[in-house]
């Protein structure tokens, strides 16, 4: 039976058919090789070329398109599946054997990629009938949003999975120099870290295979998340108009047109983004134009790509930041000059004719800028924080440098050794050369089409029964699938940081009893519980502990659009008090017993049931909840305090109605049309079920966010009897983050 509905079979199966999409709907056909491959990647904007500097269009887009034509080229058939908005066709062909097939969700308008996780579950339902539709024979998945795709796709199609996570919410968090410690970095809404981690890790984890675009993210995988996957390094190529450039005779008109003197220009091409450290370039040009006075005055910096009328507010801020280096110098337009999205020929043009590539990124997952502008025979000055300096620093050390490498913190210092090369025009030009003999050899797309399709072939071949055990879904547990995001304040964060102390001492107990620490967080709806949950889990990794988060509400016996009918149903029937909470309404027995498995060290996984808001009446029986890292396991539920296996229960002092405006925003958000006066009335009920439970609590948080212990100091191995922390954590257990 096919796993979507059959409207959505039916609209997608038009959309092959007006557009000549190749249509086999045999998924599991029996091949030794795998001919018809599906690569996710939703986010940003999608053309051939991609455009250079649009929002979320960078290396990842241009790594999946000509990886994608290597494989059309040797006889594969590749769908590239983004997410459609407006502007854009549904589909492109874009060239034999290849189709770009956009896809809606949410409104017309372009997303943000750090704002598209709640959509991930539409994304996922209209992907799964391409897959389908298309006969794919392996999905892989790019970026957090492509990889939470593509692990919907591979838990109800069954296919091989390959993922590929580009850059990590974790280095980029460090490559910004931020404090991974600190709770409210990771909440930040810029970024959304939070919800791209927890995105990422519940994919990755479910992945055949893993592929990093650069050793250091293998490292962090390995190292730090201790993913079971095989792991594979594949470094991307290049496109060959970059590497014909430099073989061929300059076209000055190219630079011409934009009112540049070829070779009397500096060039960084870039989207608008903090981790680019945009500013960082102007301010190298401008500690060299001190260095050398009059040398580099008629020389200016070329920004290619970026919106030219920002409109995000981070492209507004890098803005600000641009203007403020140009003034610290005494730079004008005519020193710092934009210059929107180009085609490659132009790139590579602009490129190959410019005095020197400037880069000085705080954080690259790998650099592709870099990489075209050694391949188009162009001087480059590279930040040390960019990917690809590990694979320009494996040359042997009798070799000369292909680039500078520097540091993006220092301009002087970067503007020092960009002067030194300028004056060692014999040097400069040999560095020129390496450079761009590194590019012909390491990065090669059909090295790494190649490389890639012996992995698929080999998944293929193996066929889903032999291929290693896996269990499928994790994905659907997280808060951003659910249709359950956080919504944290300061006092969430104040209120898991005084409770910190707290659970390190009672995880410390457990562990000598080798048992997982099992904290249950209740309080009436609305109180903060999964708030507070996700800035304890947060906080805890700064203990070195990692928790797993399960969230309580999965354990009510209906969704929640059949529960709220289910409600009704019992009102019309004057049965309401008797349906609201357990045993009616939730199964805390069946929760218990998670939480008993959960609490045995010995168990890497637990299953529990789960639900999806974006798919009203959608519920999954039976998800896994990767434990296997997990000192600790954090469930928040309104009647957590019934339950009988937690060692620690926390309980949320709240009152509902002090919390009337908050609790009709929150739920007319979620369903506009919910009658307010019913639902203070279900509020009412569980109320009066909840204030008598927080006599079994072991630790109360009021209404400011305080908390205070209920019981005498610890005096014995047994949480029950703790009121502060008495001990401090073993070193040794876990991976400070």
């Amino acid at each position: 039976m096919i796993p979507i509905s059959a409207d959505l079979w039916s609209e997608v199966g038009e959309l092959f058919a007006s557009n000549g999409l190749p249509e086999d709907g045999g998924c599991q056909r029996q091949s030794r090789a795998c001919e018809r491959i599906l690569m996710v990647s939703t986010h940003g904007y999608w053309s051939d070329p991609p455009p250079a500097g649009a929002t979320d269009t960078g290396g990842q887009t241009l790594y999946v398109l000509l990886l994608s034509k290597e494989w059309a080229r040797a006889g594969r058939k590749v769908i590239i599946l983004a997410r459609w908005f407006e502007g854009y066709h549904r589909v492109d062909r874009v060239e034999e054997n290849l189709w770009l097939v956009r896809i809606p969700a949410g409104d017309n308008h372009f997303i943000r990629k750090e704002d598209l996780y709640p959509l991930l579950p539409q994304l996922a339902e209209y992907a799964t009938a391409v897959a389908l539709r298309f006969g794919a024979q392996a999905v892989m998945g790019h970026y957090a949003d492509g990889m939470g795709v593509a692990a919907e796709i591979a838990t109800r199609v069954g296919l091989p999975f390959l993922a590929m996570p580009h850059s990590l919410a974790l280095t980029k968090l460090m490559g910004l120099g931020l404090d991974a410690g600190d709770i409210r970095t990771w909440l930040d809404e810029q970024y959304n870290f939070r919800s791209r981690e927890e995105c990422e890790l519940s994919a990755l984890v479910q992945a055949d295979r893993i592929i990093g675009c650069m050793p250091a993210q293998l490292e962090v995988l390995s190292s730090v998340y201790n993913l079971r996957a095989p792991l594979h390094f594949v470094a991307p190529g290049v496109a060959p108009v970059f590497l014909e450039a430099a073989e061929r005779a300059p076209d000055p008109g190219v630079p011409g047109h934009f009112g540049l003197i070829p070779g009397r220009y500096l060039i960084f091409s870039s989207r608008l983004a903090k981790t680019k450290n945009l500013s960082g370039a102007v301010a190298v040009l401008g500690e060299a134009r001190l260095l050398r006075p009059g040398q580099l005055d008629q020389v200016p910096l070329v920004l290619v790509g970026g919106n030219l009328e920002p409109c995000e507010p981070e492209e507004c801020a890098i803005e600000a930041e641009i203007t403020a280096a140009m003034a610290r110098y005494g730079l004008t337009g005519r020193d710092v000059r934009r210059i929107p999205a180009q085609t490659w020929p132009v790139v590579a043009q602009l490129l190959r004719q410019s005095l020197f590539y400037v880069g000085m990124q705080h954080f690259e997952p790998f650099g592709m800028g870099a990489a075209e502008a050694l391949a188009a025979g162009a001087p480059v000055l590279i930040s040390e924080r960019a990917g690809i300096v590990r694979v320009l620093e494996e040359r042997p050390a009798s070799q000369l440098p292909c680039a500078l490498i520097v540091n993006p913190t220092d301009p002087r210092t970067a503007a020092r050794h960009l002067v030194d090369a300028l004056d060692s025009p014999v040097r400069l030009q040999k560095m020129v050369e390496a450079g761009h003999e590194v590019a012909r050899q390491a990065f090669s797309w059909p090295a790494a089409a190649m490389r890639l399709a012996k992995r698929l072939d080999g998944l293929v071949a193996q066929g889903a029964p032999a291929r290693p055990p896996r269990t499928l879904g994790h994905h659907r547990l997280t808060a951003g699938w659910r249709g359950d995001r956080p919504r944290i304040t300061s006092q969430h964060v104040c209120s898991a940081e005084q409770l910190l102390p707290f659970l390190v001492e009672a995880q410390w107990v457990a562990a000598w009893s080798n048992r997982r620490l099992v904290v249950a967080i209740g309080g009436e709806s609305g109180a903060g519980k999964t708030e507070v949950a996700h800035c304890l889990s947060l906080g805890l990794r700064r203990h070195g502990l990692r928790s797993a988060l399960l969230p309580g509400d999965v354990f009510f016996r209906l969704a929640p659009r059949a529960n709220h009918e289910a409600r009704l149903q019992a009102e019309r029937a004057g049965r309401l008090a008797d349906y609201i909470g357990p045993p009616q309404e939730v199964d805390l027995e069946a929760l218990d017993r998670v939480l008993a498995e959960a609490a045995d060290p010995r168990n890497s996984e637990v299953f529990c049931p789960s639900d999806c808001r974006q798919l009203p009446g959608r519920r999954f029986a039976r998800v896994p909840l990767d434990l296997s890292m997990c000192q600790l396991v954090l469930v928040d539920l309104t009647y957590a305090m019934l339950l009988e296996t937690p060692a620690v229960r926390i309980f949320l002092e709240s009152d509902y109605l002090e919390r009337q405006e908050h609790i009709r925003r929150r739920n007319t958000a979620r369903d506009p049309d919910q009658d307010l006066s019913f639902i203070m009335k279900v509020l009412a009920i569980e109320h009066d079920r909840i204030l008598p439970t927080s006599a079994r609590a072991h630790l109360l948080v009021d209404d400011r966010g305080e908390v205070r212990g209920k019981l005498p100091p610890l005096v014995a191995s047994d949480p029950r009897h703790w009121s502060k922390p008495t001990r401090r954590l073993p070193p040794s257990h876990g991976h400070p983050q």
